[in-house]
C-alpha cells in the first residue's frame, strides 16, 4: 500500500494530465491554422500521419510510464515509512489539483501557438524551393507535426524518474519513427501532400532552428511548473492560516 498506492496515484495523475496536454498541442495548431486559411477546412497535417499520432508516435511512451515508472527505488520507501514528506503527495492531492491541471492545459496551448507561429512566419504558407517553385503549405505543416510529436515525447522523457534503458528505447523509437515513415511516404507519388518532402525540406534551415527552439521551451516547462507550484502552495497556506486566524477571532468574540 505504501509503495504501490502512492506510485499508482502519482503515475495516473500524470497520465491524465499528459493526455490532455499532448492532444491539445496536437490539435490546436490546426485550429490556429484556420486563421491563416480563413477556416476553409484545409488540413495542416497529412492524413496518414494525422491518424498515426496517438497510435505510433505518442501512445507507447505514456503507457510505459504509467505502468513502470518509479520516483524512488523500493528500498527507499521501506527505509522511510516514517517520513511523512514522502507520502504527502497523495495525502494533499498535489499531483491533480486545479493548478496542476491548468498548468498542463496552458502548457499545451502555449506550445501549440508557438509552433504554428514559428513555422508559418519562417516558412510561410506557400514557401518556394531553390528553383522558385511553390511547394505549398505542407512543408510547414509537416514540420509542425514533427515538432509536436518530438515535444510530446521529449516531455514524457523529462517526466521519467527511473532510467532502465527500456523506457528510453520506447521513447526514442516512438519519436524517431517519424523519419522512416515520412521517408517512405515521400517516395510515393500517391501521398501527394508529402511527395518529395525530404528533398524540399533540406533547405529549410530556419525550420530546424525552430524545432530545437521548441525543445528548449518544452524542457523549461517542468522548472517553470515547480516555481509556480511553490508560489501557489505559499499562497494557499497563507490564505488558510488567515482564514483559521479569522475564524478563531470570530469564535472568541461570540464567546
Amino acid at each position: 500500500m505504501f509503495l504501490h498506492g502512492r506510485e499508482n496515484y502519482r503515475r495516473n495523475a500524470d497520465l491524465v494530465c499528459y493526455t490532455f496536454y499532448k492532444n491539445i498541442i496536437f490539435s490546436l495548431p490546426q485550429f490556429f491554422f484556420g486563421f491563416y486559411s480563413a477556416f476553409s477546412g484545409q488540413t495542416l497535417y497529412e492524413k496518414v500521419m494525422h491518424q498515426m499520432f496517438n497510435v505510433a508516435f505518442t501512445g507507447a511512451p505514456i503507457v510505459w510510464y504509467a505502468i513502470m515508472d518509479r520516483e524512488f527505488e523500493k528500498p527507499k520507501f521501506l527505509e522511510k515509512l516514517v517520513d511523512a514528506k514522502l507520502y504527502k503527495t497523495g495525502i494533499k492531492n498535489e499531483k491533480f489539483t486545479v493548478f496542476v491541471f491548468w498548468y498542463w492545459i496552458l502548457k499545451g496551448v502555449m506550445e501549440a501557438y508557438l509552433i504554428i507561429v514559428l513555422f508559418t512566419s519562417t516558412q510561410g504558407l506557400d514557401p518556394s524551393n531553390i528553383k522558385g517553385r511553390m511547394i505549398g503549405h505542407w512543408v510547414a505543416g509537416m514540420f509542425c507535426f514533427g515538432t509536436v510529436e518530438f515535444c510530446a515525447n521529449w516531455t514524457i522523457f523529462m517526466m521519467t524518474h527511473n532510467f532502465t534503458g527500456y523506457g528510453e528505447a520506447i521513447i526514442f523509437a516512438s519519436a524517431f519513427s517519424y523519419f522512416p515513415l515520412i521517408a517512405l511516404m515521400a517516395q510515393n507519388p500517391e501521398f501527394s501532400e508529402v511527395y518529395k518532402f525530404l528533398s524540399e525540406s533540406v533547405t529549410c534551415v530556419q525550420a530546424y532552428f525552430c524545432c530545437f527552439m521548441m525543445f528548449f521551451v518544452a524542457a523549461a516547462g517542468p522548472r517553470i511548473k515547480q516555481r509556480l507550484f511553490q508560489v501557489y502552495q505559499l499562497f494557499t497556506e497563507t490564505h488558510k492560516e488567515h482564514e483559521e486566524e479569522h475564524s478563531g477571532i470570530k469564535y472568541k468574540e461570540e464567546i
